[in-house]
């Protein structure tokens, strides 16, 4: 019996481990709460929301493949599902943190859109400032 508990909590803790950092819709949500009103105009540099340390965060809408990440990137992306947006964080040429929203036409949407015109964006920590708007279950961030 031991030994099923020990398994269980070896794979717990690897797969916590498959990101560092906190969820990233959880930290930006924490500073909305903390720093932005509704009635004025809240801005946010994730440099100063992430937990981790990064280089370059790519902002990849639905529309690009992982072959076309991947070449963007330079090296591989270890997880990847179709028809997703997503934010993939990097240090030198390893990827540090990367998070997927789905859309789900069913559903209102939820987590978090970036407002870019272009299928993908690159920003750097001196860079990557962002107005806040918050409808309902959804942050939009736009440049």
């Amino acid at each position: 019996m031991a030994y099923y508990f020990n398994l269980i909590c070896i794979l717990f803790l690897l797969s916590s481990c498959n990101q560092k950092g906190q969820d990233f819709d959880e930290s930006l949500s924490s500073f909305i709460g903390e720093n932005c009103s509704t009635n004025s105009e809240c801005v946010v540099n994730i440099s100063n929301i992430t937990d981790f340390d990064w280089e370059v965060m790519y902002v990849f809408s639905s529309a690009v493949s992982l072959e076309e990440i991947e070449q963007i990137l330079g090296m591989s992306l270890s997880s990847y599902t179709d028809v997703a947006d997503r934010v993939v964080f990097t240090k030198g040429m390893e990827v540090v943190y990367h998070k997927e929203w789905f859309n789900n036409p069913s559903s209102p949407p939820t987590g978090v859109a970036f407002d870019i015109d272009e299928k993908f964006k690159k920003y750097t920590t001196k860079n990557a400032t962002f107005k806040v708007n918050r409808v309902n279950e959804l942050i939009v961030l736009s440049e």
